[in-house]
Protein backbone atom coordinates (compact mmCIF):
# COMPACT_ATOMS: atom_id res chain seq x y z
CA UNK A 1 0.00 0.00 0.00
CA UNK A 2 1.90 3.01 -1.20
CA UNK A 3 1.46 6.23 0.71
CA UNK A 4 1.49 9.80 -0.55
CA UNK A 5 1.68 13.24 0.99
CA UNK A 6 -2.10 13.42 1.52
CA UNK A 7 -2.44 10.00 3.08
CA UNK A 8 -2.49 9.71 6.86
CA UNK A 9 -0.88 6.43 7.83
CA UNK A 10 -3.36 4.13 9.55
CA UNK A 11 -2.15 1.59 12.10
CA UNK A 12 -3.93 -1.08 14.10
CA UNK A 13 -1.88 -1.97 17.19
CA UNK A 14 -2.76 -5.35 18.69
CA UNK A 15 -2.31 -6.46 22.27
CA UNK A 16 -5.54 -8.42 22.22
CA UNK A 17 -5.05 -10.21 25.54
CA UNK A 18 -3.49 -7.13 27.22
CA UNK A 19 -0.21 -8.89 27.94
CA UNK A 20 1.82 -5.64 27.86
CA UNK A 21 -0.92 -3.04 28.46
CA UNK A 22 1.30 -0.34 29.98
CA UNK A 23 3.83 -0.58 27.15
CA UNK A 24 1.00 -0.48 24.61
CA UNK A 25 -0.59 2.47 26.36
CA UNK A 26 2.58 4.55 26.66
CA UNK A 27 3.57 3.86 23.06
CA UNK A 28 0.10 4.66 21.73
CA UNK A 29 -0.07 7.94 23.64
CA UNK A 30 3.39 8.97 22.46
CA UNK A 31 2.72 8.08 18.79
CA UNK A 32 -0.54 10.01 18.78
CA UNK A 33 1.18 13.05 20.29
CA UNK A 34 3.60 13.03 17.35
CA UNK A 35 0.60 13.47 15.03
CA UNK A 36 0.13 12.66 11.35
CA UNK A 37 -1.01 9.12 12.01
CA UNK A 38 -4.28 7.33 12.68
CA UNK A 39 -3.81 4.68 15.32
CA UNK A 40 -6.34 2.37 16.92
CA UNK A 41 -5.68 -0.20 19.63
CA UNK A 42 -7.05 -3.73 19.59
CA UNK A 43 -7.03 -4.79 23.23
CA UNK A 44 -9.36 -5.91 25.97
CA UNK A 45 -9.28 -4.24 29.37
CA UNK A 46 -6.37 -5.27 31.58
CA UNK A 47 -8.13 -7.22 34.32
CA UNK A 48 -5.82 -5.94 37.08
CA UNK A 49 -6.28 -2.29 36.08
CA UNK A 50 -9.54 -2.25 34.17
CA UNK A 51 -9.72 1.50 33.64
CA UNK A 52 -6.17 2.00 32.37
CA UNK A 53 -6.87 2.56 28.66
CA UNK A 54 -9.82 4.84 29.43
CA UNK A 55 -7.69 6.96 31.80
CA UNK A 56 -5.11 7.34 29.05
CA UNK A 57 -7.80 8.46 26.60
CA UNK A 58 -6.96 5.60 24.24
CA UNK A 59 -9.51 4.58 21.62
CA UNK A 60 -9.87 0.82 21.31
CA UNK A 61 -11.50 -1.29 18.62
CA UNK A 62 -15.22 -1.72 19.03
CA UNK A 63 -16.79 -5.14 18.77
CA UNK A 64 -14.21 -7.07 20.78
CA UNK A 65 -15.49 -9.62 23.28
CA UNK A 66 -14.39 -8.57 26.77
CA UNK A 67 -16.45 -10.46 29.33
CA UNK A 68 -14.24 -12.84 31.30
CA UNK A 69 -12.10 -10.11 32.89
CA UNK A 70 -15.21 -8.67 34.52
CA UNK A 71 -15.78 -11.72 36.71
CA UNK A 72 -13.81 -13.53 39.41
CA UNK A 73 -13.88 -17.01 37.89
CA UNK A 74 -12.45 -20.00 39.70
CA UNK A 75 -10.61 -22.35 39.30
CA UNK A 76 -7.80 -20.59 37.39
CA UNK A 77 -7.73 -23.19 34.60
CA UNK A 78 -11.39 -22.55 33.83
CA UNK A 79 -10.75 -18.84 33.69
CA UNK A 80 -7.73 -19.33 31.42
CA UNK A 81 -9.77 -21.54 29.09
CA UNK A 82 -12.55 -18.98 28.82
CA UNK A 83 -10.01 -16.22 28.22
CA UNK A 84 -8.41 -18.26 25.44
CA UNK A 85 -11.78 -18.82 23.76
CA UNK A 86 -12.57 -15.12 24.02
CA UNK A 87 -9.17 -14.29 22.56
CA UNK A 88 -9.67 -16.56 19.55
CA UNK A 89 -13.03 -14.96 18.82
CA UNK A 90 -11.33 -11.56 18.91
CA UNK A 91 -8.60 -12.74 16.52
CA UNK A 92 -11.31 -13.56 13.99
CA UNK A 93 -13.06 -10.25 14.66
CA UNK A 94 -9.85 -8.32 13.97
CA UNK A 95 -9.19 -10.26 10.79
CA UNK A 96 -12.66 -9.44 9.43
CA UNK A 97 -12.16 -5.83 10.50
CA UNK A 98 -8.89 -5.64 8.55
CA UNK A 99 -10.61 -6.90 5.40
CA UNK A 100 -13.00 -3.96 5.49
CA UNK A 101 -10.94 -1.14 7.08
CA UNK A 102 -7.60 -1.91 5.37
CA UNK A 103 -5.10 -0.36 7.81
CA UNK A 104 -1.68 0.37 6.36
CA UNK A 105 0.08 -1.52 9.15
CA UNK A 106 -0.96 -4.12 11.71
CA UNK A 107 1.43 -3.87 14.65
CA UNK A 108 1.36 -7.00 16.83
CA UNK A 109 2.67 -6.59 20.37
CA UNK A 110 2.16 -10.12 21.63
CA UNK A 111 0.88 -13.54 20.57
CA UNK A 112 0.17 -15.22 23.92
CA UNK A 113 -0.74 -18.68 22.59
CA UNK A 114 2.09 -19.01 20.10
CA UNK A 115 4.34 -21.06 22.36
CA UNK A 116 1.59 -23.63 22.97
CA UNK A 117 1.83 -24.91 19.41
CA UNK A 118 -1.83 -24.13 18.71
CA UNK A 119 -2.00 -22.96 15.08
CA UNK A 120 -4.57 -20.19 15.41
CA UNK A 121 -2.18 -17.25 15.74
CA UNK A 122 0.02 -18.57 12.94
CA UNK A 123 -3.09 -18.82 10.76
CA UNK A 124 -4.04 -15.28 11.78
CA UNK A 125 -0.69 -13.83 10.70
CA UNK A 126 -0.77 -15.83 7.47
CA UNK A 127 -4.31 -14.60 6.75
CA UNK A 128 -3.19 -11.01 7.29
CA UNK A 129 -0.53 -11.58 4.65
CA UNK A 130 -3.03 -13.16 2.24
CA UNK A 131 -5.31 -10.12 2.41
CA UNK A 132 -2.34 -7.80 1.83
CA UNK A 133 -1.71 -6.41 5.31
CA UNK A 134 1.74 -5.10 6.24
CA UNK A 135 2.71 -6.62 9.58
CA UNK A 136 5.12 -5.42 12.27
CA UNK A 137 5.90 -7.53 15.34
CA UNK A 138 7.60 -6.33 18.53
CA UNK A 139 10.02 -8.89 19.95
CA UNK A 140 9.46 -8.34 23.67
CA UNK A 141 10.89 -11.79 24.41
CA UNK A 142 13.11 -13.52 21.86
CA UNK A 143 11.80 -16.86 23.09
CA UNK A 144 9.36 -17.58 25.93
CA UNK A 145 11.23 -17.28 29.21
CA UNK A 146 12.18 -20.36 31.21
CA UNK A 147 11.64 -22.66 28.19
CA UNK A 148 15.15 -23.09 26.78
CA UNK A 149 15.34 -23.60 23.02
CA UNK A 150 12.39 -25.89 22.49
CA UNK A 151 10.25 -23.20 20.84
CA UNK A 152 13.03 -21.94 18.58
CA UNK A 153 11.69 -23.37 15.26
CA UNK A 154 8.23 -21.98 15.91
CA UNK A 155 9.46 -18.44 16.59
CA UNK A 156 11.94 -18.58 13.74
CA UNK A 157 8.99 -19.20 11.41
CA UNK A 158 7.11 -16.26 12.94
CA UNK A 159 10.04 -13.88 12.56
CA UNK A 160 10.40 -14.88 8.92
CA UNK A 161 6.67 -14.44 8.31
CA UNK A 162 6.15 -10.81 9.33
CA UNK A 163 7.29 -7.79 7.32
CA UNK A 164 9.06 -5.90 10.07
CA UNK A 165 10.48 -6.63 13.49
CA UNK A 166 11.03 -4.18 16.32
CA UNK A 167 13.51 -5.21 19.01
CA UNK A 168 14.84 -3.19 21.92
CA UNK A 169 18.63 -3.43 21.67
CA UNK A 170 21.58 -4.42 19.51
CA UNK A 171 21.99 -7.78 21.25
CA UNK A 172 18.46 -8.75 20.21
CA UNK A 173 19.03 -7.54 16.65
CA UNK A 174 22.12 -9.71 16.33
CA UNK A 175 20.27 -12.74 17.71
CA UNK A 176 17.46 -12.26 15.20
CA UNK A 177 19.94 -12.13 12.33
CA UNK A 178 22.46 -14.77 13.44
CA UNK A 179 20.31 -17.20 15.41
CA UNK A 180 16.97 -16.92 13.62
CA UNK A 181 18.19 -16.13 10.11
CA UNK A 182 16.19 -12.90 9.80
CA UNK A 183 17.05 -10.48 7.00
CA UNK A 184 18.73 -7.54 8.72
CA UNK A 185 16.65 -5.13 6.64
CA UNK A 186 13.54 -6.26 8.48
CA UNK A 187 14.82 -5.29 11.93
CA UNK A 188 14.53 -1.92 13.66
CA UNK A 189 16.02 -1.26 17.08
CA UNK A 190 13.69 0.85 19.20
CA UNK A 191 14.44 0.89 22.93
CA UNK A 192 11.92 0.12 25.65
CA UNK A 193 10.63 3.22 27.43
CA UNK A 194 9.91 3.89 31.10
CA UNK A 195 6.54 2.76 32.40
CA UNK A 196 4.29 4.89 34.60
CA UNK A 197 4.64 8.58 35.31
CA UNK A 198 8.21 9.20 36.44
CA UNK A 199 7.13 12.35 38.31
CA UNK A 200 4.67 10.49 40.54
CA UNK A 201 5.54 9.47 44.05
CA UNK A 202 5.52 11.21 47.39
CA UNK A 203 8.48 12.28 49.49
CA UNK A 204 10.49 9.33 50.81
CA UNK A 205 9.35 9.58 54.42
CA UNK A 206 5.70 9.97 53.45
CA UNK A 207 5.91 7.03 51.05
CA UNK A 208 7.56 4.80 53.65
CA UNK A 209 4.89 5.62 56.21
CA UNK A 210 2.12 4.88 53.71
CA UNK A 211 3.70 1.51 52.90
CA UNK A 212 4.51 0.69 56.55
CA UNK A 213 8.21 0.49 55.72
CA UNK A 214 10.98 1.35 58.23
CA UNK A 215 11.51 5.12 58.36
CA UNK A 216 15.23 4.62 59.00
CA UNK A 217 17.77 2.44 57.20
CA UNK A 218 18.06 1.65 53.52
CA UNK A 219 15.40 0.04 51.33
CA UNK A 220 16.50 -2.33 48.55
CA UNK A 221 13.66 -2.82 46.06
CA UNK A 222 13.10 -5.71 43.66
CA UNK A 223 9.91 -5.07 41.70
CA UNK A 224 8.15 -6.73 38.79
CA UNK A 225 6.06 -9.69 37.73
CA UNK A 226 7.56 -12.74 39.42
CA UNK A 227 9.04 -15.33 37.08
CA UNK A 228 11.85 -17.86 37.63
CA UNK A 229 14.18 -16.14 35.13
CA UNK A 230 14.16 -12.97 37.24
CA UNK A 231 16.35 -14.62 39.87
CA UNK A 232 14.51 -13.72 43.07
CA UNK A 233 15.75 -17.01 44.55
CA UNK A 234 19.34 -15.87 43.88
CA UNK A 235 18.58 -12.53 45.51
CA UNK A 236 17.21 -14.18 48.65
CA UNK A 237 20.27 -16.41 48.89
CA UNK A 238 22.54 -13.37 48.48
CA UNK A 239 20.57 -11.44 51.08
CA UNK A 240 21.66 -13.88 53.80
CA UNK A 241 25.10 -12.25 53.84
CA UNK A 242 23.55 -8.79 54.12
CA UNK A 243 21.22 -9.95 56.90
CA UNK A 244 24.05 -11.64 58.81
CA UNK A 245 26.14 -8.45 58.62
CA UNK A 246 23.48 -6.72 60.77
CA UNK A 247 23.13 -4.04 58.12
CA UNK A 248 20.28 -1.58 58.70
CA UNK A 249 18.74 -2.44 55.33
CA UNK A 250 15.45 -4.00 54.32
CA UNK A 251 14.89 -6.00 51.14
CA UNK A 252 11.46 -5.35 49.65
CA UNK A 253 10.14 -7.70 46.95
CA UNK A 254 7.03 -6.43 45.18
CA UNK A 255 5.04 -8.19 42.50
CA UNK A 256 2.69 -11.05 41.72
CA UNK A 257 3.45 -14.39 40.08
CA UNK A 258 2.36 -17.98 39.96
CA UNK A 259 1.11 -19.22 43.33
CA UNK A 260 3.78 -21.92 43.44
CA UNK A 261 6.57 -19.37 42.93
CA UNK A 262 5.12 -16.97 45.50
CA UNK A 263 4.98 -19.79 48.05
CA UNK A 264 8.57 -20.79 47.30
CA UNK A 265 9.72 -17.22 47.91
CA UNK A 266 7.99 -17.18 51.31
CA UNK A 267 9.50 -20.56 52.20
CA UNK A 268 13.01 -19.45 51.15
CA UNK A 269 12.79 -16.32 53.31
CA UNK A 270 11.92 -18.49 56.30
CA UNK A 271 14.49 -21.21 55.58
CA UNK A 272 17.28 -18.65 55.10
CA UNK A 273 16.19 -17.06 58.40
CA UNK A 274 16.10 -13.59 56.86
CA UNK A 275 12.43 -12.75 57.37
CA UNK A 276 13.24 -9.96 59.83
CA UNK A 277 14.96 -7.93 57.10
CA UNK A 278 12.74 -8.93 54.16
CA UNK A 279 9.36 -7.47 53.27
CA UNK A 280 7.25 -9.43 50.76
CA UNK A 281 4.37 -7.71 48.98
CA UNK A 282 3.47 -10.46 46.53
CA UNK A 283 0.51 -8.97 44.70
CA UNK A 284 -0.35 -6.60 41.89
CA UNK A 285 0.21 -3.05 43.13
CA UNK A 286 -1.42 0.07 41.71
CA UNK A 287 0.54 2.73 39.86
CA UNK A 288 0.35 5.07 42.87
CA UNK A 289 1.62 2.38 45.24
CA UNK A 290 4.40 1.54 42.81
CA UNK A 291 5.44 5.20 42.70
CA UNK A 292 5.60 5.20 46.51
CA UNK A 293 7.80 2.08 46.51
CA UNK A 294 10.26 3.77 44.15
CA UNK A 295 10.23 6.93 46.26
CA UNK A 296 10.89 4.87 49.40
CA UNK A 297 13.76 2.87 47.88
CA UNK A 298 17.47 3.64 47.98
CA UNK A 299 18.68 0.77 45.79
CA UNK A 300 17.01 -1.09 42.92
CA UNK A 301 18.09 -4.65 42.12
CA UNK A 302 17.55 -6.74 38.97
CA UNK A 303 19.12 -10.20 39.53
CA UNK A 304 17.89 -11.72 36.24
CA UNK A 305 19.24 -14.95 34.81
CA UNK A 306 18.28 -13.89 31.27
CA UNK A 307 16.40 -11.06 29.61
CA UNK A 308 15.42 -9.64 26.21
CA UNK A 309 14.07 -6.36 27.56
CA UNK A 310 12.93 -5.22 30.98
CA UNK A 311 10.04 -2.88 31.59
CA UNK A 312 10.93 -3.00 35.28
CA UNK A 313 14.44 -1.69 34.61
CA UNK A 314 13.16 1.02 32.30
CA UNK A 315 10.65 2.02 34.98
CA UNK A 316 13.41 2.33 37.57
CA UNK A 317 16.28 3.73 35.57
CA UNK A 318 15.14 7.37 35.68
CA UNK A 319 14.40 7.37 39.39
CA UNK A 320 17.88 8.43 40.47
CA UNK A 321 18.54 5.33 42.59
CA UNK A 322 21.58 3.09 42.84
CA UNK A 323 21.09 0.03 40.63
CA UNK A 324 22.48 -3.49 40.83
CA UNK A 325 21.79 -5.70 37.81
CA UNK A 326 22.99 -8.88 36.17
CA UNK A 327 25.73 -8.60 33.58
CA UNK A 328 23.53 -9.47 30.59
CA UNK A 329 23.90 -8.12 27.05
CA UNK A 330 20.55 -6.30 27.13
CA UNK A 331 21.46 -4.58 30.40
CA UNK A 332 25.02 -3.77 29.37
CA UNK A 333 23.71 -1.68 26.45
CA UNK A 334 21.92 0.56 28.96
CA UNK A 335 24.05 0.34 32.11
CA UNK A 336 27.79 0.82 32.58
CA UNK A 337 29.44 -1.01 35.46
CA UNK A 338 30.65 1.45 38.07
CA UNK A 339 29.16 4.43 36.22
CA UNK A 340 25.39 3.91 36.18
CA UNK A 341 25.11 0.58 38.03
CA UNK A 342 26.96 -2.29 39.62
CA UNK A 343 26.83 -5.30 37.31
CA UNK A 344 27.23 -8.84 38.60
CA UNK A 345 27.43 -12.28 37.04
CA UNK A 346 23.93 -13.73 36.57
CA UNK A 347 23.07 -16.57 38.92
CA UNK A 348 25.95 -15.78 41.30
CA UNK A 349 24.66 -15.09 44.84
CA UNK A 350 28.16 -14.46 46.22
CA UNK A 351 28.91 -11.70 43.73
CA UNK A 352 25.42 -10.25 44.17
CA UNK A 353 25.84 -10.21 47.96
CA UNK A 354 29.15 -8.38 47.60
CA UNK A 355 27.59 -5.73 45.35
CA UNK A 356 24.67 -5.28 47.75
CA UNK A 357 27.00 -4.80 50.71
CA UNK A 358 29.18 -2.39 48.73
CA UNK A 359 26.28 -0.19 47.68
CA UNK A 360 24.52 -0.34 51.04
CA UNK A 361 27.69 0.82 52.75
CA UNK A 362 28.68 3.56 50.31
CA UNK A 363 26.36 6.60 50.17
CA UNK A 364 28.66 8.44 47.76
CA UNK A 365 28.53 5.56 45.28
CA UNK A 366 24.72 5.44 45.51
CA UNK A 367 24.61 9.17 44.78
CA UNK A 368 27.00 8.82 41.84
CA UNK A 369 25.07 5.96 40.24
CA UNK A 370 21.73 7.64 40.81
CA UNK A 371 22.88 10.93 39.32
CA UNK A 372 24.00 9.16 36.14
CA UNK A 373 20.81 7.11 35.83
CA UNK A 374 18.49 10.11 35.75
CA UNK A 375 19.55 10.85 32.17
CA UNK A 376 20.44 7.32 31.08
CA UNK A 377 17.20 5.95 29.72
CA UNK A 378 15.36 6.44 26.41
CA UNK A 379 12.21 8.56 26.40
CA UNK A 380 8.85 8.04 24.70
CA UNK A 381 8.88 10.94 22.19
CA UNK A 382 11.99 9.54 20.48
CA UNK A 383 10.60 6.01 20.74
CA UNK A 384 7.38 7.16 19.08
CA UNK A 385 9.22 8.84 16.20
CA UNK A 386 11.27 5.71 15.55
CA UNK A 387 8.13 3.57 15.67
CA UNK A 388 6.39 5.77 13.11
CA UNK A 389 9.48 5.42 10.95
CA UNK A 390 9.20 1.64 11.20
CA UNK A 391 5.53 1.86 10.17
CA UNK A 392 6.41 3.99 7.16
CA UNK A 393 9.01 1.48 6.01
CA UNK A 394 6.60 -1.43 6.38
CA UNK A 395 3.76 0.38 4.62
CA UNK A 396 5.81 1.23 1.54
CA UNK A 397 7.14 -2.26 0.85
CA UNK A 398 6.44 -3.69 -2.64
CA UNK A 399 3.12 -5.52 -2.76
CA UNK A 400 4.75 -8.70 -4.02
CA UNK A 401 7.32 -8.86 -1.22
CA UNK A 402 6.52 -11.77 1.06
CA UNK A 403 9.64 -12.32 3.11
CA UNK A 404 11.57 -9.07 2.90
CA UNK A 405 10.83 -5.43 3.55
CA UNK A 406 12.67 -2.35 2.46
CA UNK A 407 15.51 -1.29 4.68
CA UNK A 408 14.25 -0.39 8.15
CA UNK A 409 16.84 2.10 9.33
CA UNK A 410 17.52 2.39 13.04
CA UNK A 411 16.82 5.96 14.15
CA UNK A 412 16.77 5.06 17.83
CA UNK A 413 17.97 7.69 20.28
CA UNK A 414 19.01 6.22 23.60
Amino acid sequence: MATDKTHRLSVLMLDLASIVPYYTGHLTTAVLKEGGIELEVGAINYHLDAGYFQRQGISRCSGLVDIVSKFAISPPKLRQGLKAAEYLVNLLTVLVRCIFTRPDVVHIQFLPLFATGLPFERWFVQALKVIGMNTVYTVHNMLPHDTGKRHHPRYEALYQMVDGLICHDEASRLRLIQEFGVDSRKVTIIPHGPLFDQTQGRECGVARKALSLPKDGLIVLCQGILRPYKGVDILLEAWRAVHDSKSAATLVIVGAGAEELENQIRISAREFDISQSVRLDLRFVSASELADYYSAADILVYPYREITSSGSLMTGINRGKGIIASRLAAFEEILSDGESALLVAPGNPVELASALQQLIGNADLRLKLGRHERSAGPQWPAIARDTIGAYMKASTRPQNATSETKTMTNHSAT
